[in-house]
Formats: C-alpha cells, sequence, structure tokens
C-alpha cells in the first residue's frame, strides 16, 4: 500500500520528504506557540496536515533540541554517534 493508502492497522505507509517533514514542524511549533498550550494541539495538527502523531511529535522534539530549546543529542551529534 502507498501513496498514503491505509493499511489494515490503521496506519499509512507514505513517506514525507525532508522538505514536508520540516513544514510540518514548523506549523505545528507555530500552533503551539500561538495557541499557548501543547494539550491535543499537536494531535490536532497532525491529523489536518495528514500525517501520523507520533513523527510529527518526534519531528517537533528533535528541532527544538536542534534548536537548543530542549536538552538532548542533536542531529549532528547523533550522526557523529553511528
Amino acid at each position: 500500500m502507498m501513496n498514503g493508502a491505509m493499511s489494515q492497522h490503521g496506519s499509512t505507509c507514505r513517506r514525507h520528504s525532508v522538505e514536508e517533514k520540516a513544514a510540518a514542524v514548523r506549523v505545528l511549533r507555530f500552533l503551539l506557540a500561538g495557541l499557548g498550550t501543547s494539550q491535543g494541539t499537536t494531535t490536532r495538527g497532525s491529523k489536518q496536515l495528514g500525517y501520523g502523531l507520533e513523527p510529527v511529535r518526534d519531528g517537533v522534539r528533535q528541532t527544538d533540541i536542534n534548536d537548543g530549546l530542549k536538552a538532548g543529542f542533536t542531529t549532528d551529534e547523533q550522526a557523529r554517534m553511528r
């Protein structure tokens, strides 16, 4: 199943490009900042954008780490450790 088709387990098989993921993270970060709350925002935003919840949540978290807003290993640091 490709091109966003739903499998029998309810997940999509579509892979999003790096640019699409970055755009989704920007939209979610804008919503999170504008609404002042995170409760339900990521869930609603990911559904409206047609993305799964966890990939979007992971993308926002990793972007926050890369931008120095949260503690953790940046994308560059993770690549060096591999």
